[in-house]
């Protein structure tokens, strides 16, 4: 069902936030959780350059997308299915969009602090 497949790509969304966290810090434990209905990962009190961040914040909704595209394209979903999972998806991604946004209109030597509610910007003086 299509709420399966939601719940599904929410689960992974996370898990791609959470790979890309690890492939920039690889030592770090990543921390998972749920709260005020929604699924997040973090690894809070690290820095990260802000290329990095916006790598991390990007990485779910490009590759979830590709995966719905080829699900579509070799015929596993219907294309209904496609355009309301990929839309629902989105949508889901305003947070990182927001964040997305907030990076690019940053200095492009920035670190970015993740943390349990967000991020924080530095900047070097």
């Amino acid at each position: 069902s299509i709420f399966i497949l939601l719940i599904v790509f929410m689960v992974v969304h996370e898990l791609i936030h959470g790979l890309f966290f690890k492939l920039f810090h690889p030592r770090d434990h990543v921390k998972y959780g749920y709260t005020k209905g929604m699924l997040y990962a973090t690894n809070p009190g690290k820095l990260y350059k802000r290329w990095q961040f916006m790598i991390i914040g990007i990485m779910p909704l490009i590759l979830i997308t590709l995966a719905l595209w080829g699900l579509f394209w070799i015929g596993v979903i219907h294309a209904s299915v496609f355009i309301l999972v990929a839309a629902f998806h989105a949508a889901g991604c305003a947070g990182d969009l927001y964040f997305e946004i907030i990076l690019m209109f940053s200095p492009i030597g920035a670190m970015v602090e993740d943390t349990a509610t967000g991020m924080t910007i530095y900047v070097k003086q």
